[in-house]
């Protein structure tokens, strides 16, 4: 008699070794520092326009992973945000303002929303 049983394809060792080795901490984006010229450490490469630096604001991307990231410095004398320095994460799927940043989580969230803007760390 003939066995109806179906073998599936066996998982191969590259795929098994994905989905063990994934953790929640690898899933987070890199946390920002205080000082935004760290960055240049790390391999980010700045690519703030010269109009904008004079103002406090400055951009970095990291070419081997796409990372796109905006430092505001505070002005003491501002309230809010505007007073403290932080920064801005791109999403890179961005489809726009509703969802053109991501959080410290890395999940999409709007332009101008509190959960934009990421206290260095």
């Amino acid at each position: 008699m003939k066995s109806s049983l179906t073998t599936s394809p066996p998982v191969s060792k590259v795929a098994l070794i994905t989905m063990t080795s994934t953790t929640e901490d690898e899933d987070k984006p890199k946390e920002l520092p205080e000082d935004p010229d760290d960055l240049l450490d790390d391999g980010y490469e700045e690519t703030t326009h010269l109009e904008v630096q004079e103002g406090g604001t400055r951009t970095f991307r990291n070419p081997e992973t796409g990372d796109k990231v905006r430092f505001d410095k505070g002005d003491p004398n501002e309230p809010g945000w505007k007073g403290k320095d932080h920064w801005h994460r791109y999403n890179p799927n961005t489809t726009g303002k509703g969802d053109l940043y991501l959080d410290k989580n890395g999940n999409p969230v709007p332009k101008g929303s509190k959960p934009s803007h990421i206290e260095p760390k």
